[in-house]
């Protein structure tokens, strides 16, 4: 198996089903060597981001436990079509454009299990696709909201219906 993260591929002779499956033994990682370059041209390749969406669907049936994590979490970009096929995902994605929001609030506001919510973020953390918003924790009911500085207003974009369409959709 050779992951090229430049080009965001996964080169292997392993059946994307056999590799999601876990049915191997990996090796010591290594740096490909000119010859082993060559080789790898001759083997089927698969999209990293498929096979990272396709891994954290899996493990999400399964039911594996994902890395505990606090923090609010935010989507900067939308998935792609792969990550967004799964039953629950367009839903998570929905609630993570719109505001940072906690693992615990996640799951509340989108009913989804909670493997399926860990492993959507997981996903998205590994894809670049989501962030930490880095803020503290939400204040206790009845706790006076902390002042924030007033933000910048937003440089308009050029009108037209695809500038309204990408500012809906999030997608700049």
């Amino acid at each position: 198996i050779v992951f090229d993260f430049t080009e965001q591929t996964v080169h292997t002779a392993t059946p994307m089903d056999a590799l999601l499956s876990g049915a191997y033994t990996l090796g010591t990682p290594h740096r490909v060597s000119p010859v082993e370059e060559e080789l790898i041209r001759l083997v089927p390749s698969y999209s990293l981001r498929h096979l990272v969406w396709n891994l954290a669907l899996q493990l999400a049936q399964l039911g594996a436990s994902a890395p505990q994590r606090g923090g609010c979490y935010r989507l900067q970009r939308w998935p792609d079509a792969v990550g967004l096929s799964a039953p629950g995902h367009p839903r998570l994605a929905a609630l993570l454009t719109r505001r940072a929001l906690s693992l615990e609030q996640i799951r509340s506001a989108s009913d989804a299990p909670e493997a399926t919510v860990r492993w959507f973020l997981e996903a998205c953390l590994a894809l670049g696709l989501a962030v930490d918003d880095g803020s503290a924790p939400r204040p206790a009911v009845g706790a006076a909201p902390a002042a924030r500085p007033p933000s910048p207003p937003a440089a308009a974009a050029p009108p037209g219906w695809l500038s309204h369409l990408r500012e809906r959709l999030k997608l700049w």
